[in-house]
């Protein structure tokens, strides 16, 4: 996948989302998506209709089952995808999903876990490394200083706490 282009687009449904099989026996739907463009008039100054964006957009496995459970023709959705162009009738603009869902904006929305039991995620523990050991701590006689303490005596102390 590297070098391939990720696009958001934001539109509306055209036409019912439909699952196919392909012929290695994997299901994929699709479905058609209008982006309505606008574009500025200088001279005008003001906002006019372009032509709109058509893109093909397609889901496999558990998205494509999201995306027949949930959209519908004239929804208002934001799909986020690679995108690839086909030749056929000019360049044709194709969208495989990663992401696809509701435009809140326009959709009240409720959301519902899926009912499949969860995929086991796998265990690799990774060993706890051992705590430090405490350093080391110099008994002082009464009266005595730090700085007073031989340094052997501190290099003695700190072998015999290993």
């Amino acid at each position: 996948m590297s070098g391939e282009t990720v696009i958001t687009v934001k539109g509306i449904v055209h036409g019912a989302p439909e699952k196919v099989r392909i012929p290695n026996g994997e299901h994929v739907v699709g479905f058609g998506v209008i982006s309505p463009q606008r574009e500025f008039d200088h001279k005008a100054r003001l906002w006019r209709d372009a032509e709109p964006l058509f893109v093909v957009c397609y889901a496999f496995g558990k998205r494509g089952e999201g995306v027949l459970a949930t959209l519908r023709d004239g929804m208002s959705i934001v799909a986020l995808g690679y995108l690839t162009l086909r030749d056929g009738e000019g360049q044709k603009p194709y969208l495989r999903l990663t992401a696809v869902g509701p435009d809140l904006g326009k959709h009240h929305v409720t959301v519902a876990p899926d009912s499949r039991p969860p995929r086991p995620v796998p265990c690799n523990p990774r060993p706890v490394p051992p705590k430090p050991a405490d350093p080391p701590t110099v008994h002082l006689l009464p009266g005595q200083e730090p700085t007073d303490v031989e340094p052997s005596e501190l290099i003695r102390w700190w072998s015999l706490a290993r």
